[in-house]
């Protein structure tokens, strides 16, 4: 788990300027794959007791990854970075691969988290819960100013 959230702190460091600062993330929720998905999200500390949580099982999860905003505002993951470790690949497919090897085998399903606060939750943020046979694990990435 330590390689991917390394990689992603260099993904954020880059998505980062001076009005604003990324932080993502891929940590465990939950050793059990058979939780509610919104219950183990709850469990991260940024969501709020008053926060609404929708989730959205994807159905081709690598399409449908990092695709809440325009490639513009993502545009490293779109794209092959120089000097990131990405081995030719665009920084999404890249971290697809990470996703699938830190976790050590395909997701079983693959969820959108969408976060409603009536507030201030983070400038943008894109979020999807992976579950597999070992449980639950949260891929995060927020902007905030």
């Amino acid at each position: 788990m330590q390689k991917i959230n390394d990689i992603l702190a260099v993904f954020a460091k880059a998505n980062s300027n001076y009005h604003s600062a990324s932080f993502y993330r891929f940590s465990k929720l939950s050793e059990n794959p058979n939780e509610d998905i919104e219950a183990a999200f709850r469990t991260n500390p940024d969501v709020k007791p008053h926060d609404r949580v929708d989730t959205t099982l994807l159905q081709n999860w690598r399409d449908e990854l990092f695709t809440k905003y325009p490639d513009n505002e993502r545009s490293w993951l779109h794209a092959e970075i120089d000097g990131y470790p990405s081995k030719g690949k665009a920084g999404k497919d890249y971290i697809i691969d990470l996703i699938v090897e830190t976790l050590g085998s395909l997701p079983t399903d693959v969820y959108y988290v969408e976060v409603d606060p009536y507030g201030y939750y983070a400038c943008s943020d894109e979020e999807y819960i992976f579950k597999t046979n070992e449980g639950l694990y949260l891929y995060s990435m927020q902007t905030h100013d």
